[in-house]
């Protein structure tokens, strides 16, 4: 981005991929976010689909529907990235578990963002 090229420029530094991360997430804090979150939300729930989607369909018969759609997976995605776990969509096997292990730190990764964001409203000026 040319904001973040820029700033790095009369700072003297290497724009490396996460400072203009982080210039971004300054100058648009929410819409940053918003891609971020549905970003994660998106690539952890093609990536538990991969790693289950197979186990479910050679071990039921007929095949068990549960990751067979992306709209299944981006609901476990959700759900597990919000702490919410129901219960209804489970990982089965060992990769899946791992994957699911990411997508709860994404969770609560996005979770402390946002935190930080809210609490930026707060921030009062000092005199």
């Amino acid at each position: 981005m040319l904001y973040g090229k820029r700033v790095c420029s009369e700072n003297g530094v290497e724009p490396t991929f996460g400072f203009q991360l982080k210039a971004v997430f300054k100058k648009y804090p929410y819409a940053t976010f918003g891609v971020l979150a549905i970003l994660c939300v998106f690539v952890d729930a093609y990536i538990i689909r991969v790693w289950e989607r197979p186990y479910f369909e050679l071990t039921f018969d007929p095949p068990y529907l549960e990751f067979s759609d992306m709209r299944s997976a981006i609901w476990y995605a959700i759900i597990s990235m919000t702490s919410v776990g129901f219960g209804n969509i489970v990982a089965s096997t060992n990769v899946g578990r791992i994957c699911a292990i990411f997508t709860i730190i994404n969770g609560a990764w996005l979770l402390a963002l946002l935190i930080g964001l809210i609490l930026q409203w707060f921030d009062l000026p000092t005199f």
